[in-house]
């Protein structure tokens, strides 16, 4: 919830939206899809 917030803060600015695409990668890579695969992956990364 805390990176849809984050995300949704800066998506009006249309300077921000490079960042918002390539964050929006990593977290579908690193965070959805371990998730999705039932995987641990919150405390193991950080």
């Amino acid at each position: 919830m805390a990176l849809i917030e984050v995300l949704s803060f800066h998506v009006n600015n249309p300077q921000e939206h490079k960042w918002i695409s390539e964050t929006v990668r990593y977290i579908i890579k690193e965070h959805v899809h371990p998730y999705l695969e039932g995987e641990s992956f919150l405390f193991t990364k950080y």
